[in-house]
């Protein structure tokens, strides 16, 4: 309902922040005074920021993952904020911190929760549809398709044609 809407005091590319203006000359807001900020992810996204909600989209593919998680860290454990890493995988180097982020909270090793949703929990999206998909790549390229369309976290993590090696195991 439209009474539930709340105002908006700004909205641009990059922000959209909620609440009303307290007068015309000035900048107070008022009401719900909360804010939604996008933000590219650079080396130096994350830090001297206050957060008290992070989501990372697509995280498997951000070129500076393990940095920007680095520079978040403080702001979101001085208010015990929280964070929601979403992706599709990836099998270049730049999934790695994703992998292990989700092998990790898979091994109970951090307090991340990992939550995997195959391909055929849609609607629809059952081994024909599958079928129909392949038909639309070239074949050479449906190898990766269990990356693509996968039906387990195994599936998805898988490195055709990516890494063969963790960079730790070979060091």
């Amino acid at each position: 309902p439209e009474w539930m809407k709340p105002s908006v005091f700004k909205r641009n590319e990059s922000c959209l922040w909620f609440g009303e203006k307290q007068s015309y000359d000035s900048d107070e807001v008022s009401g719900i005074n909360s804010r939604i900020d996008s933000i590219p992810t650079s080396k130096n996204a994350g830090s001297s920021r206050s957060l008290n909600l992070l989501i990372i989209d697509e995280a498997a593919k951000v070129e500076y993952m393990r940095l920007i998680w680095k520079s978040a860290q403080p702001a979101l454990s001085a208010i015990e904020g929280s964070t929601i890493m979403l992706s599709t995988m990836t099998t270049e180097p730049t999934g790695e911190f994703f992998e292990e982020m989700w092998n990790e909270s898979e091994d109970g090793k951090t307090d991340f929760e990992g939550f995997f949703i195959p391909f055929n929990a849609f609607p629809g999206r059952d081994d024909n549809w599958l079928r129909k998909q392949l038909r639309k790549m070239p074949v050479s390229e449906r190898v990766k398709a269990k990356q693509e369309y996968p039906r387990t976290p195994a599936e998805a993590f898988q490195a055709m044609g990516g890494k063969f090696f963790s960079i730790d195991e070979v060091a």
